[in-house]
């Protein structure tokens, strides 16, 4: 997988939401990465899961390059789309799988080493982090399926403000 110091390495920890997608998605579906970067979950999906009809999305065209050509080094067919979150979709684009690892640490966040080489818009989400995925989850009712799923990735800690804001979207059932 190549890697440019426009995208975030990948990391084993989102090895579980590829595992998901791949188990999940109905035969056939539609499948949108959001915020791909190098491509490598949209990739890692595509390899394992073929029949799938993938598209992924980035802010720009330097994170695109890099996905475009990780894709074709690996042979996986996948649609790709420059758009800040929906803005290149209209209502009627509907999947049946999103899968996301949008930026959510917290501005302040103290860095491992490694990490600081990272592209900063693909780790800082804000005072609290979830500020990409607020816009994100307002917009995610009118492009997901009906009984769809939603794989995303963020810290622990977040994990109850994240489900807070999706019964906000109407997409978690209230507790």
């Amino acid at each position: 997988m190549e890697v440019t110091p426009d995208v975030l390495t990948p990391r084993v920890e989102t090895e579980q939401m590829v595992e998901w997608a791949v188990k999940y998605a109905p035969q056939g579906g539609r499948l949108l990465d959001v915020g791909t970067g190098s491509g490598a979950i949209a990739i890692a999906i595509a390899v394992h899961r073929p029949d799938l009809h993938i598209t992924a999305t980035d802010l720009s065209t330097k994170e695109l390059a890099v996905a475009r050509r990780n894709a074709k080094r690996h042979g996986v067919t996948i649609t790709f789309v420059e758009s800040d979150l929906w803005s290149a979709f209209d209502q009627a684009a509907q999947f049946d799988v999103v899968v996301t690892n949008l930026p959510y640490l917290q501005d302040d966040a103290d860095l491992m080493p490694e990490v600081k080489r990272e592209p900063a818009v693909a780790l800082f989400g804000g005072p609290d982090g979830l500020g990409l995925y607020r816009r994100f989850l307002t917009g995610l009712p009118n492009h997901l399926k009906p009984g769809g799923y939603l794989f995303t990735e963020c810290d622990p800690w977040q994990h109850a403000d994240l489900i807070t804001e999706a019964q906000k979207s109407s997409l978690a059932p209230p507790e």
